[in-house]
């Protein structure tokens, strides 16, 4: 989410761009404690959590990549799109390993 909310609005006045004003650093910073503590106290001796979250962040990454080429930037679809890509890849993670 935090490289999605540094993108352009597609649309003005939209959804995208009403989130992209609300999410300050603050908040992404209080947002990001705890699956960052849950990544570092179980990722240590579990590898599917590391492998899992990259996972997870490169499909958001891709996510985000592609909404900037097709559409010019991110609008409240293309984030509901990110945490839903990116948790189906976090469980497809899991079960593969």
């Amino acid at each position: 989410m935090l490289f999605a909310a540094h993108q352009p609005a597609a649309r003005p006045g939209g959804m995208g761009e009403a989130l992209t004003r609300a999410l300050t650093p603050g908040i992404v910073v209080r947002a990001s404690i705890l699956p960052v503590a849950a990544l570092l106290t179980i990722g240590w001796w579990d590898w599917r959590a590391f492998a899992g979250a990259l996972l997870a962040a490169l499909a958001a990454f891709t996510v985000v990549l592609l909404a900037r080429r097709r559409i010019g930037g991110v609008t409240g679809d293309v984030f509901g799109a990110v945490v839903e890509v990116s948790e189906v890849s976090m469980l497809l993670a899991f079960c593969l390993a």
